[in-house]
């Protein structure tokens, strides 16, 4: 029997008998195999997606299974947070109050570590739950070099709460310049923040709650008048460069007072800049906190004393990281 009568036979609704070589290898036609083939290559088009799911991925390799055990074990279910400047000051506040809740770990970045041993020794920190690590903010490296520290250290557990709070203040005549050529006051305060920052944002975007607090300063809207103001003009020393010998975000000469308000107004500026671009699609909660200037901080040793200098209410960071939750 043909093709032509066996395709005949099917569309008059016969059916071949069981056992014969029609029933057995119903024949296609040249068209049918062409739409058949389609359909496969159609199919094959769809799927190309699963190429991405390979063996490696879809089961967790015996290094992230065991990093994941070891993270149950040094962590429990505690919080992680980052805090910059943590050996005295706001700093060193807001990691007190945050480990004394029981549910953070805190992990110091400071530039003197046995400074911060001290401290911690003298505030009675749990050392299970602190960890000090260094970081030099007047060097993109080493900021580099921490983020990477702070990798190994998290063991794949994202990072939870990040607080950018240290700062210097240096009111000098002439500007200091930091190893990467930048003003001081500018880098340590602002740029390498916002170099930490974006170092650790995919990873904090793993989190089920995370937050970025950026220690700010007085806005250029502050009610008091506090002289110089923090005023950035055009921007015009970031467009030439921010390096030596331009100290000054808005291009002037150098004003060591004004340096370090406007490098704040910065950090303020780029926490509304971050939460408006970026809170919607990585679910990371961006805001700025101005505590005031601390009175007993280490920023301020042997420095003229600032008309809003005063004493620092405890819970006032640690206030903004728990999202408002104020504990004195």
């Amino acid at each position: 029997e043909s093709s032509a009568e066996l395709f005949a036979r099917h569309s008059a609704g016969q059916t071949p008998t069981p056992g014969s070589a029609a029933f057995l290898r119903p024949p296609l036609c040249t068209a049918m195999r062409r739409v058949l083939l389609l359909v496969l290559l159609a199919d094959a088009a769809a799927f190309k997606f699963l190429t991405d799911f390979g063996p490696a991925k879809l089961i967790p390799r015996p290094s992230a299974m065991l990093k994941r055990r070891r993270a149950t074990k040094k962590f429990g279910d505690k919080k992680l947070a980052v805090i910059t400047g943590a050996s005295s000051g706001a700093g060193l506040e807001a990691a007190a109050n945050l480990l004394r809740t029981g549910e953070y770990h805190v992990f110091g970045a400071v530039r003197d570590l046995d400074k911060m041993r001290d401290a911690a020794l003298d505030r009675d920190f749990p050392a299970d739950d602190f960890t000090p690590l260094q970081v030099e903010l007047d060097s993109f490296a080493s900021v580099r070099a921490f983020c990477k520290d702070l990798e190994r250290s998290k063991l794949n557990r994202p990072i939870d709460r990040l607080i950018c709070n240290a700062a210097v203040y240096q009111p000098g005549e002439a500007p200091a310049w930091s190893a990467d050529g930048h003003e001081m006051t500018l880098q340590v305060n602002y740029l390498s923040h916002f170099l930490m920052a974006s170092l650790l944002l995919p990873g904090m975007a793993k989190s089920a709650d995370p937050r970025v607090i950026l220690a700010g300063g007085a806005s250029a809207e502050e009610s008091v008048e506090v002289y110089p103001r923090a005023d950035l003009g055009a921007l015009q020393g970031l467009k030439l460069g921010a390096k030596n010998p331009i100290s000054m975000v808005d291009g002037y000469n150098f004003d060591g007072a004004k340096a370090y308000k406007d490098s704040k107004l910065c950090l303020a500026m780029l926490s509304h800049t971050l939460h408006q671009n970026y809170h919607k699609q990585t679910g990371i909660a961006f805001s700025t906190v101005y505590p005031g200037a601390i009175a007993d901080s280490a920023m301020l040793a042997g420095k003229p004393p600032l008309a809003t200098s005063a004493k620092l209410p405890s819970f006032v960071l640690e206030s903004t990281v728990r999202g408002g939750e104020s504990r004195a």
